[in-house]
């Protein structure tokens, strides 16, 4: 694989660069996500039952939004230690093959350290479920420590789901371009939310 030339921005600048929005060194610091992001996600592939994955770059709108809304609630969250800014997602016919994956996937990940889970799907002693808006899905965060250098401290975020789940969330997604809303936010209408709540549901 052909990798593209990293950026050479310390943390420090890369922290200042997203409270200063500035955009030439936050698209720089998500591109720095890319190749990485190829190696992990043909890695995931190797598994046969995933139905289709993707991998994608937080738009630059999108960290600015996170990081002013983490400054508002007084717990400002750093560009550098920002762990969703890169995001691979697998989607699969159920919940058992998420789970034969996610043993799968453990012992091939041997460049990337998990560092958190978030369970959106498990009710048993989850303190987790329901969350707030319904979403269901499981995200593990990973930080890459492998041998090269230049992606050290990067983070990616793997998110799993069924596919009655991925259309749960893409129709989540297009109402809220539809209507200008914040459903991600929690400014949920109260129609919206009393609809996907019950899909969610149903589909569990």
């Amino acid at each position: 694989m052909n990798y593209r030339k990293l950026s050479k921005y310390n943390k420090s600048q890369i922290d200042r660069a997203g409270l200063q929005w500035d955009l030439n060194i936050i698209n720089e610091f998500r591109y720095d996500h890319e190749d990485m992001s190829k190696e992990f996600l043909l890695i995931c592939s190797d598994f046969e039952d995933i139905l289709f994955s993707a991998r994608r770059l937080k738009r630059t709108p999108s960290i600015i939004k996170k990081i002013e809304r983490s400054r508002r609630n007084r717990n400002t969250i750093r560009l550098s230690a920002m762990q969703d800014v890169c995001g691979c997602r697998c989607v699969f016919e159920t919940i058992n093959d998420i789970k034969l994956f996610m043993k799968h996937i453990k012992w091939k990940l041997k460049d990337f350290k998990q560092k958190s889970i978030y369970n959106y799907i498990d009710r048993k002693n989850n303190p987790k479920w329901p969350k707030t808006d319904w979403y269901r899905g499981i995200h593990i965060i990973y930080e890459y420590v492998g041998s090269n250098e230049n992606w050290r401290w990067l983070f990616i975020e793997l998110q799993l789901r069924t596919i009655l789940q991925h259309y749960w969330a893409t129709a989540v997604e297009m109402i809220d371009l539809m209507q200008e809303s914040k459903i991600k936010e929690g400014e949920w209408k109260e129609l919206f939310r009393d609809f996907f709540k019950r899909a969610s549901i149903v589909f569990e």
